[in-house]
């Protein structure tokens, strides 16, 4: 049966290291000025509260989501200028590769990061079908990035597997199941940041320890 695969980015293919925090205080210190001291947290979901408190017309919100994307946006390029590569990805992707699946990349993280962190792996956009946070209405643990990538690499009639290292992967994948294919299944492979725990109780998934072993069950299945 054919398939084709999809992976998240960030502590599944590399680890991105983002220096979150000093961006969130970035980020709190723009909106304090505008008289905005709410937690930054979650990050994506506290820019846009921030933005449509601090405004004093609707027009005025995207710009302020605009400008404090700006902000996490750069901390990100920065870390993807040195990423470090996941166990077994590259790996991973040139068993794909070599077989002609086609491939996807379904992440929260940010467009402007996505060339240098490719770079590190050794590949570019023109190798994956690829969805960031810019493209869609809501992030991941909403399907709405899989479903966009699957619209790309994926048929109703084909299955589709999705391999990421965080509760928010496997969550995107469960909610995606009935919108992308008769059979999307979510593969685990935990990461820097996550438990297996947390995994498990995010939704049904299989366990591997590194990207290549998940390729491999793929590619035997």
């Amino acid at each position: 049966m054919k398939y084709s695969v999809a992976f998240d980015l960030d502590g599944t293919l590399v680890d991105l290291s983002v220096d979150i925090e000093s961006a969130r205080a970035e980020i709190a210190t723009m909106f304090g000025e505008l008289g905005y001291y709410e937690p930054m947290w979650p990050i994506l979901d506290a820019i846009n509260r921030a933005a449509a408190s601090v405004a004093k017309r609707d027009e005025e919100i995207y710009p302020f989501i605009i400008r404090a994307r700006g902000i996490l946006d750069r901390t990100e390029v920065q870390a993807a200028e040195r990423a470090t590569v996941r166990p077994g990805a590259v790996e991973a992707i040139e068993a794909l590769r070599r077989l002609g699946i086609p491939m996807g990349i379904a992440t929260n993280n940010s467009r402007a990061c996505i060339v240098p962190a490719l770079a590190v792996l050794g590949y570019t956009t023109s190798d994956f079908a690829v969805t960031t946070r810019d493209e869609v209405r809501r992030p991941k643990p909403a399907p709405d990035s899989l479903i966009r990538v699957a619209s790309k690499i994926a048929t109703a009639e084909e299955n589709m597997w999705y391999v990421g290292d965080s509760p928010v992967d496997i969550s995107a994948a469960v909610a995606a199941n009935p919108q992308v294919a008769p059979n999307l299944r979510a593969i685990a492979v935990p990461g820097p940041r996550s438990s297996l725990q947390q995994l498990r109780a995010a939704g049904p998934c299989i366990f591997f320890d590194t990207v290549a072993d998940a390729v491999a069950h793929i590619i035997e299945s």
